[in-house]
């Protein structure tokens, strides 16, 4: 590892670094909801700061 020991320890990555492809990961997704409003679904791949830029925009909708 570049940098440093990964959280799960050396041993285990070494052995299941390999149980997902760049594809699974890519797929991965997160729902967010604000006062049970389903937000748009954010996947993986999307730059960086969409989730928060995201409630952002809707936490000020709430607030009005």
């Amino acid at each position: 590892m570049i940098y440093g020991q990964p959280l799960c320890g050396q041993e285990w990555y070494l052995k299941h670094r390999h149980d997902y492809t760049q594809e699974d990961i890519d797929s991965l997704t997160i729902q967010v909801k604000i006062e049970g409003r389903d937000l748009p679904t954010i996947r993986q791949k999307d730059n960086r700061g969409k989730v928060a830029n995201i409630v952002k925009i809707n936490r000020r909708e709430v607030m009005r």
